[in-house]
């Protein structure tokens, strides 16, 4: 076999290699460093084309079949109704006490109060009234007022509005004693507190009052107890 038979058979066994293992390089080696007959080359092509293309078809039914399953599924997720978590039980409000009832409803003039209830005393002979309650309310009048008499009314006022809504929110309410504190100065200049007035009605002393006609300025008159510091002046 001469040199030029060696170098074709070399190229021959290249080109199939490269046909087999490192498509489609190897079609390059077909056409440009064989000698085949043409009907040889065309057969080869067409069959590895015809490999090329039904590789592509395959792929493109896998691919669809993949996103049909996905579709399936998201859909198949998206119909499931996820379970109702059960609703915590809302913790029920705190009840209020009478007393912060009572503070709730007191004039926005008042400030600093203190609200107790105690033991019901009659206003008239210090008996205890069995089953029955006393209502304090202890107000520090920290307010800007024109001066003490007008101060004096603005808690005659109050004490109307108050024994209005107090009375009537509980019936053991026997009476209301409403202390007025106003703040003072004294002779050696330090700040204080000092009673200015005190307010006493009994339930009995409510139910007689028509408030529809009431002026305020009687409270003086028509309270079981009525207490008034003299000593502060203007």
């Amino acid at each position: 076999m001469n040199e030029a038979q060696g170098t074709k058979k070399s190229s021959n066994l290249a080109t199939i290699l490269w046909l087999v293992f490192f498509f489609p390089v190897g079609l390059y080696f077909l056409w440009a460093k064989t000698n085949w007959n043409k009907k040889v080359k065309w057969g080869i092509t067409a069959f590895f084309a015809f490999i090329v293309l039904m590789g592509a078809i395959g792929n493109s039914s896998s691919s669809k079949t993949e996103t049909t399953t996905a579709s399936t599924e998201v859909a198949a997720k998206q119909e499931t109704v996820a379970p109702t978590k059960p609703q915590a039980t809302p913790t029920p409000a705190k009840p209020m006490t009478l007393e912060e009832k009572i503070k709730a409803a007191l004039p926005e003039s008042m400030s600093e109060v203190d609200v107790t209830t105690d033991k019901a005393i009659d206003f008239s002979t210090d008996a205890d009234v069995p089953g029955k309650i006393d209502v304090t309310i202890d107000a520090n009048h920290t307010g800007t007022y024109w001066d003490v008499k007008s101060t004096k009314e603005a808690t005659w006022k109050e004490a109307t509005d108050i024994i209005q809504k107090v009375f009537p929110m509980d019936k053991t309410i026997d009476g209301i004693i409403i202390i007025n504190e106003v703040p003072v100065t004294t002779a050696y200049g330090k700040k204080d507190k000092n009673m200015l007035t005190t307010v006493s009605i009994s339930r009995d002393t409510y139910s007689k009052i028509d408030f529809g006609n009431f002026d305020y300025k009687n409270i003086p008159t028509i309270a079981d107890h009525y207490v008034e510091n003299h000593n502060i002046k203007d």
